[in-house]
Order: structure tokens, then C-alpha cells, then sequence
């Protein structure tokens, strides 16, 4: 494959572009949402208490989810979220991606992540 073609602008391509944007028009707007959908939790002892980055949202079934960093101070663990309408979003248990921590709290170097 050549360095501009990607494997997920092969799979667009493949789906046509009425496809694309027939899916798509479902969820568009000309309104942005002026509050922040998902905020730190401020819980000083969850992996998101001081700021929430990277969303990343996808739909299945009937609902959305969204998966975003979580920083504690420390360091970065990944979260899930659920949400009805795109607005009011809800954390679903926990860091889903969890890194090991040692004793005193840091996070261990090449510990891989638990499910």
C-alpha cells in the first residue's frame, strides 16, 4: 500500500459516498453544545479526577459510548461512558484500561494493561 492510501480510506472509498454520508446525516447539526459533555469527576480517588481528553465516540445498539483518557496526577488510564443522546453521558465502572501502579502510587514502566 502506498504511504497516502490508508486501509480506512480504502474502506470509505468501498462504502461509496452515499453511504458515507447518508449514515452520517442522522447526526449532524448546525448547533454545537456550548457545556462540556464529560467532565474531571473531581473524585480524588477515581483515574479521572482532575481532566477527562481524547473522546473518541462510536454507536452500537441503541446507544453511544465514548471512550476518553482519565488523569488522576499521576498518570493516564482509559474510560468509558454511555450515553442516550450525545449530551448526558454516564461512566460506566471504573478505568476500562488499567495500568499497574507500585507501591507508593507511580505508575510501574512496561506493565502492559489489565482488562
Amino acid at each position: 500500500m502506498s504511504p497516502s492510501v490508508t486501509r480506512s480510506s480504502l474502506l470509505l472509498a468501498a462504502a461509496g459516498p452515499r453511504a458515507q454520508t447518508e449514515s452520517a446525516n442522522v447526526f449532524k447539526t448546525p448547533y454545537k453544545y456550548r457545556e462540556l459533555i464529560l467532565q474531571a469527576s473531581g473524585d480524588l480517588s477515581s483515574f479521572d479526577s482532575r481532566n477527562v481528553d481524547c473522546p473518541c465516540v462510536f454507536h452500537h445498539g441503541h446507544s453511544f459510548y465514548m471512550t476518553y483518557a482519565g488523569f488522576d496526577g499521576i498518570g493516564y488510564q482509559t474510560g468509558l461512558a454511555a450515553s442516550e443522546n450525545l449530551i448526558t453521558w454516564r461512566r460506566l465502572a471504573g478505568p476500562r484500561l488499567e495500568s499497574e501502579r507500585t507501591p507508593s502510587g507511580s505508575y510501574s514502566r512496561g506493565s502492559g494493561l489489565r482488562l
